[in-house]
């Protein structure tokens, strides 16, 4: 996670970046920061807006310039956003 260039599929990374193993170990610290669906709810049809007013309440509290929002969805889809916070 310190390096989002390295993040793929383990199938991209071996293939097309040579890589089979981690890239660096990511600070536990700034991951899953405000404790994700458990902790502040997952309400049907809004969790990415959720997800993403939560991050940039967050990103601005911490006066950070970048977050990442990850999410899942039924049979097998997903997402993932990187925000900038100017």
């Amino acid at each position: 996670l310190s390096n989002l260039r390295a993040l793929s599929s383990q199938e991209f990374a071996e293939r097309e970046l040579g890589r089979s193993s981690a890239v660096g170990h990511p600070d536990v610290d700034l991951i899953n920061v405000m404790g994700g669906s458990i902790s502040i709810g997952h309400p049907f049809g809004a969790t990415g807006g959720r997800l993403t007013v939560t991050l940039l309440n967050e990103m601005a509290r911490r006066d950070v310039q970048f977050g990442l929002i990850t999410v899942c969805a039924a049979g097998g889809m997903g997402f993932a956003m990187v925000v900038e916070r100017r």
